[in-house]
């Protein structure tokens, strides 16, 4: 599979006409291409873009970021309501504090921004993402579910025109490579369009009036936070200042990962507490905030020491999860 983008005109209006495309109601991998007949086309005639996902990755880039930059240097704006990743434990205090809240959610996401930019084949793409992040052209808001037990992971987006014109979808696909990409995962998803009579155009008003008060904090069992001040902090001293300053072709020439490649790595901080473990005699106390990896960095100690090990826990849950 190609990954070479063609470029778009950027003398194009943003946000032409929605309507005069020739969309189909369905769209599945493999079959009749959802980036190249359905998102690309889509963009390119829209001047919002909404998308409601369980999860996000930046490696989507790799397949439409040509057309996501064309789309920001005209003015185009993205809202994205996604999950963070959290352990179960965490979600309960979360919701019974919003200082937890920023402290939990700002080292996660944090920590996904450093494992990026530890990488040459990631690091121009999360430059690419701060960039959107600081000038305003991807605002993020972040859900939890109020259960304590699931996390949010429905898969809704709409696109808009400059003519009130809308086409909403629903489908199994993530805002990711693995789901956008041939080569990725097995898709499908449903596109409904506002200028279609009848039930189509009943169902893109809901879907669009659905997005609008789940944005706001107003749907039920879901809890929207913006995205904490730390992150959109390091996203503005990391980003440019503008898109116009994104070389386009860059996001192309970077080393495609592999799909199936879902080895964990240590983070920064804790290869730092590791290397500060090392140098006091391997003796210390690992101190990480909730959510951070130590028992991963833990298992990694246990790992270089090569010898015996008492491993000591405060409950039989505990003692299992370390089986």
């Amino acid at each position: 599979m190609s990954l070479v983008l063609k470029q778009t005109n950027l003398d194009r209006q943003l946000g032409a006409n929605l309507s005069g495309l020739n969309l189909e109601t369905e769209y599945l991998t493999g079959s009749n291409d959802p980036v190249g007949n359905f998102f690309r086309p889509c963009l390119q005639e829209a001047i919002k873009y909404d998308r409601a996902v369980g999860y996000f990755r930046s490696t989507v880039f790799l397949l439409i970021g040509q057309d996501l930059i064309d789309f920001a240097i005209k003015g185009g704006k993205v809202r994205l309501i996604c999950s963070p990743q959290l352990e179960d434990k965490d979600i309960e205090t979360l919701m019974n504090s919003k200082n937890h809240f920023e402290e939990t959610v700002s080292n996660i996401l944090l920590e996904e921004f450093a494992e990026l930019f530890k990488y040459d084949k990631t690091k121009y793409r999360a430059k690419v993402l701060a960039t959107l992040i600081a000038c305003g052209t991807l605002e993020i808001r972040l859900a939890i579910r109020d259960n304590h037990i699931g996390i949010y992971h429905e898969k809704l987006g709409a696109f808009y025109d400059s003519e009130s014109n809308a086409v909403s979808f629903l489908g199994s696909s993530n805002e990711s490579l693995s789901a956008w990409s041939k080569n990725g995962n097995y898709e499908r998803i449903e596109a409904f369009c506002s200028w279609n009579e009848g039930r189509e155009a009943d169902r893109c008003k809901r879907h669009l009036k659905y997005f609008s008060e789940l944005w706001e904090n107003k749907i039920a069992g879901i809890h929207i936070r913006d995205l904490p001040d730390d992150v959109a902090a390091f996203a503005k001293s990391e980003g440019w200042k503008s898109p116009g300053h994104i070389e386009r072709n860059l996001l192309d020439s970077e080393e495609i990962p592999r799909l199936g490649d879902k080895k964990k790595r240590l983070y920064p901080h804790q290869e730092n507490a590791l290397e500060q473990w090392k140098k006091q005699d391997r003796k210390g106390i690992f101190e990480h905030a909730t959510g951070s990896g130590k028992t991963f960095t833990a298992i990694h100690a246990i790992k270089e020491h090569n010898g015996p090990t008492l491993v000591l826990v405060p409950s039989i849950l505990l003692l299992k999860q370390w089986v």
